[in-house]
């Protein structure tokens, strides 16, 4: 028998502050060990000014696509802008963080490919999403150019 697909809507997602004093919050949307998969895929929100805490992943890289917003990335002694439309890969074993520097949210899909638990938040207190990351998060707040 195979293996059921994996669907989650919206609005029964949560979203968690993955470390103390972080001002960037997550919502887990593949976590390791669903349907046997190593990897986790996140969606990152990040309010105006905030930030996550400097973090590293011996085995793993961190690749994010940002989906609104403008930021800066610290990836060691390297530091580059983000903006909504950027593919940002931080090496595996870096130490690395990234900061809102814009007047809006920012919004980031996060894959680490061999999560070694890192961004687990089950155990973490849950976050209500508002009306604008469920409007960005559910593609209602998609910005055409005219």
């Amino acid at each position: 028998m195979s293996t059921a697909p994996i669907l989650r809507h919206v609005d029964e997602l949560n979203a968690f502050q993955l470390r103390d004093g972080a001002t960037n919050k997550m919502i887990a949307l593949l976590l390791p060990g669903q349907d046997g998969s190593k990897a986790s895929i996140n969606m990152e929100i990040f309010e105006v000014g905030g930030s996550q805490n400097p973090n590293s992943h011996c085995d793993s890289a961190e690749v994010f696509y940002f989906l609104r917003g403008t930021g800066i990335a610290h990836c060691d002694e390297h530091t580059v802008e983000v903006r909504a439309g950027d593919f940002l890969i931080l090496p595996a074993g870096s130490v690395h963080s990234i900061v809102n520097t814009g007047d809006e949210k920012m919004y980031a899909l996060a894959t680490l490919l061999a999560d070694d638990g890192s961004h687990d938040g089950s155990t973490r207190p849950a976050l209500a999403l508002d009306a604008e990351d469920v409007r960005v998060i559910s593609g209602t707040a998609v910005e055409r150019a005219l």
